[in-house]
């Protein structure tokens, strides 16, 4: 590659013509070009367009080459270019979901592994202190709301007799105490991870029985803001109907829980296959460095009858989790009226205005949450048909 004949250009989404010759080059390669991309590096060399690479948020995506050039560096520099377009915005922190066969690329450029999802993707990043930050913090969060003496502790009590359950977790429901006290797997530290859209009795009562069976739970709530209700609600809504819970903490997912709305698809093979290979790499992630770096020990989920995204997660993590040590447990959801609780269920009683069937789907702190001003913007969204899900 001769420097003084290649040209870097940054291209932005907002103009219309710099949007078309990214398209076009993508395209032309059997790529897609993702909605969300914000900048591009664009690579031409003897004036002939040769590589980009995209940015969107903090992650780098559309990562492409002319196949005649390949060998020749031209997506490094399309790299290079695209970070450095990054740092003048300030973003320091870069991730990238790519095809394992350009790993060599990045890992030149100073990013590090995260997890592989089979043979279809994977993931880097270009601070290897990164996570570790992250752990401590949330380690540190997980302490202060939970410390792990009393939790400790609490497992040293437990015995599979339901007045010892009843000591050990008084504040656990009948139900919740009557699962412990039938001899099941009682764990240090735990999870649940939930996106709450919003918080129902049906998040609660899973959480519950978790919390029955764990010293303490760590409940993540993810903070992608692709919900009908904002993510900083959703939390709050959690934390409130979960405060009688005093082995359970509430934190923000973060961002190694890694959200569909961020995967990028454009360089896989099989598009009919982007969110099986999604959920195996936030699956791996979450077994391979969360749960050790937080010390849990079983995730919990609840059953789904309705959502074949969800089913396909529960499906995965009871195959990955226990190949890396971390026990699985699929929950039955509870039910109302004969049908699964669901936020969707909730979302659609609002878009009714069905307050009867809502106070039998969720507790009273997301009633007095919705019946709240603070709702009304998001109740109209819901009943207009102008909220994303």
């Amino acid at each position: 590659m001769d420097a003084y004949r290649t040209k870097v250009e940054i291209l932005h989404s907002r103009d219309e013509n710099d949007r078309k010759r990214v398209r076009d080059f993508l395209e032309a390669r059997g790529l897609e070009s993702e909605s969300d991309v914000e900048v591009t590096a664009f690579v031409s060399y003897d004036g002939r367009p040769a590589a980009t690479a995209s940015l969107a948020g903090n992650v780098v995506k559309g990562v492409a080459v002319d196949p005649a050039m390949e060998g020749e560096g031209l997506a490094a520099v399309a790299v290079s270019g695209i970070i450095g377009e990054a740092r003048d915005r300030g973003i320091h922190l870069l991730r990238v979901f790519t095809s394992p066969k350009n790993e060599t690329i990045f890992s030149a450029l100073g990013f590090r592994r995260l997890a592989v999802s089979g043979g279809d993707a994977i993931l880097l990043e270009n601070d290897k202190r990164a996570f570790g930050r992250w752990a401590e913090a949330a380690k540190a969060d997980f302490a202060r709301q939970v410390p792990a003496d009393a939790a400790a502790a609490s497992v040293a009590a437990a015995a599979p007799h339901a007045s010892a359950v009843a000591a050990a977790a008084p504040h656990a429901s009948a139900v919740a105490a009557a699962a412990a006290a039938a001899g099941e797997p009682r764990y240090k530290a735990g999870a649940v991870v939930v996106n709450c859209n919003p918080f129902t009795k049906g998040h609660r009562s899973l959480i519950e029985r978790a919390a029955a069976r764990c010293g303490r739970l760590l409940v993540f709530v993810l903070e992608a803001d692709k919900s009908s209700f904002p993510a900083d609600v959703r939390l709050r809504l959690v934390r409130e109907g979960l405060a009688d819970l005093k082995n359970v903490a509430v934190i923000k997912s973060g961002p190694y829980l890694i959200s569909e709305a961020t995967f990028p698809t454009y360089f896989l093979k099989e598009k009919s296959r982007a969110t099986e290979i999604h959920a195996r790499m936030d699956v791996t992630l979450f077994a391979t460095l969360i749960a050790p770096a937080l010390g849990i020990e079983a995730r919990f989920m609840g059953t789904e009858p309705y959502c074949v995204v969800t089913g396909l997660y529960n499906s995965l993590m009871k195959e990955i989790l226990p190949a890396h040590g971390i026990a699985a447990h699929e929950l039955p959801r509870v039910e109302a009226e004969g049908k699964a609780i669901s936020a969707s269920t909730v979302r659609e009683a609002l878009r009714t205005g069905d307050w009867p069937a809502l106070e039998a789907l969720v507790p009273d702190t997301t009633i007095n949450y919705l019946r709240s001003p603070e709702a009304a913007p998001v109740i109209e969204r819901i009943a207009t048909g102008t909220t994303r899900h």
